[in-house]
């Protein structure tokens, strides 16, 4: 699988109780990749090629956000990793391969 068109990317999606977090992370350095997929509501954990093999997976199809993170990228990043859109709080932070960042924050 190629590559991800971003540097980094950060997912954090709390619902509910604080138990109840989605996180996903992936980082791309040097022509090195990682990944790392945290589910805490459904006891999930995926490291290594594992993670990266479902970061790559879920993010292939995605377009590279515009100018701003919005709340419609932010919603086809929630489908990507078939999360609820019924969340508590949303933290998506993006690098792009030219270093420039993208953050998007939301509490319901």
């Amino acid at each position: 699988m190629k590559e991800l068109p971003f540097e980094h990317l950060h997912l954090h999606v709390q619902y509910g109780q604080k138990s109840e977090l989605y996180e996903a992370t992936y980082r791309q350095a040097k022509g090195k990749e990682e990944a790392l997929i945290r589910d805490h509501m459904n006891g999930v954990r995926y490291e290594g090629e594992e993670a990266l093999r479902e970061m790559k997976m879920k993010l292939n199809d995605m377009s590279i956000p515009s100018e701003k993170l919005n709340d419609a990228y932010v919603n086809e990043l929630l489908a990507a990793f078939n999360l609820d859109d019924d969340y508590q709080r949303i933290q998506v932070d993006i690098k792009l391969e030219d270093g420039t960042k993208r953050t998007f924050q939301k509490k319901k």
